[in-house]
């Protein structure tokens, strides 16, 4: 595919790219509207849309401020003058855990997925066919400490001992920024071992104690396994191209789309992603990298910031990205350690069939810290989900 030498020519032709992949995605027996977070993806996309169509959209407003993008929304709204609603949702985490584990075919993790049902359930009172702004990240290099990574890697010949040295001097040595050092530690990996890295929601240690030495070694292998077809594939390719692309083989379809998948298709709803029209994702990776993500502290997505710029209010741009996601901790202090003790910690729990119980509770009761503890909701989710297949196998 042919791209522009010039920034300012790729910039043109990327939207116009993305208008005729919206305006195909348009196309239906019924009205099309589209979810509007406020983040960029979905803010260009309905901007894109709206010169077609007189576009309706959703937003779901959240009681807790961690999750709630609603203000800014509304005033992408109010910019682009779509039909907007807003869906006020007061959540009960078990009830929605309930709900949405009856709607996955197998195990699945993703917190977000919980949200993501709610969210599909009110847009299903508006429309039948959304747009969605999925794929907007693994594309055109949202995620910006991944993909900054990559750069490092391309940029420096010796990213590990650099990170060796900034640990020693201020201010790295106290540990308070270090973001850098961790940044450039990783560069220094192979790209199947930065991808467990980069993803693991448990340590090797722990691993090993909950499946058993023999077991831990062939869960540690099939965990790189994950990405060595997509590595291979792009074995030549830059290495910011190579993570794009290891993404979009991997962690795209198997959690992000699976997830909008099952949680949409659970109230009869078809998301579409125009981001993901294979003539835009073949423009994005035919990009010089620098156009996408920089080796420097700064935000991603940065030849798509400049097609939503025109199109968006300016603080779109300037915005921090804020994931979907949900105050998993908080949740998990006050509605699922409850559950999991219950459920997990049980004699006869599903799980302790194939992981040591003893670890299990161990994990359990380890202090929980600021990061988010989801290796524990993925137990509950796994117990959830191995009970439902028991009780429907009889």
């Amino acid at each position: 595919m042919h791209v522009p030498s010039r920034r300012v020519d790729a910039v043109e032709a990327l939207a116009q790219e993305l208008e005729a992949s919206v305006r195909a995605h348009l196309v239906s027996d019924v009205p099309v509207a589209a979810f509007l977070s406020g983040g960029v993806d979905s803010s260009t996309v309905v901007a894109l849309a709206q010169r077609h169509a007189k576009m309706e959209t959703l937003c779901v407003s959240f009681p807790d401020p961690g999750l709630n993008e609603a203000p800014i929304a509304r005033a992408v709204a109010s910019h682009l003058g779509t039909k907007h609603h807003e869906v006020q949702l007061d959540l009960d985490p078990v009830q929605l855990l309930s709900q949405a584990v009856a709607f996955m075919d197998e195990p699945f993790a993703d917190s977000s997925a919980l949200p993501t049902f709610a969210v599909c359930r009110a847009a299903r009172e508006v429309g039948k066919v959304v747009l969605s702004g999925d794929g907007g990240d693994e594309v055109f290099g949202g995620y910006t400490g991944r993909y900054r990574v990559a750069a490092l890697q391309a940029t420096l010949p010796r990213p590990g001992s650099l990170a060796s040295v900034l640990r020693r001097v201020p201010p790295w040595r106290s540990g308070r920024r270090s973001a850098l050092p961790t940044m450039l530690a990783l560069a220094a990996l192979p790209d199947s071992e930065r991808f467990v890295a980069e993803r693991q929601i448990s340590t090797a240690r722990e691993r090993s104690a909950l499946f058993g030495t023999a077991q831990q070694g062939e869960a540690e292998q099939r965990l790189r396994e994950i990405p060595s077809l997509a590595i291979r594939h792009a074995a030549e390719w830059h290495p910011v191209h190579r993570a794009l692309w290891v993404d979009i083989a991997t962690s795209l379809p198997d959690d992000m789309l699976t997830k909008v998948d099952r949680m949409s298709m659970a109230h009869g709803l078809e998301v579409r992603v125009p981001f993901l029209d294979h003539h835009v994702v073949e423009f994005a990776l035919a990009l010089p990298p620098a156009w996408l993500v920089s080796a420097l502290p700064v935000e991603g997505k940065r030849l798509l910031r400049r097609v939503a710029a025109p199109l968006l209010p300016p603080r779109i741009l300037d915005r921090p990205k804020q994931g979907f996601v949900v105050p998993l901790n908080r949740w998990l202090q006050s509605h699922f350690l409850p559950l999991l003790d219950e459920y997990c910690l049980a004699p006869g729990a599903a799980v302790a069939t194939w992981m040591d119980g003893r670890s299990i509770s161990a994990l359990r009761h380890s202090p929980m810290g600021e990061a988010p503890r989801q290796e524990l909701y993925a137990l509950l989710v796994l117990e959830l989900w191995l009970r439902r297949v028991r009780t429907d196998a009889r």
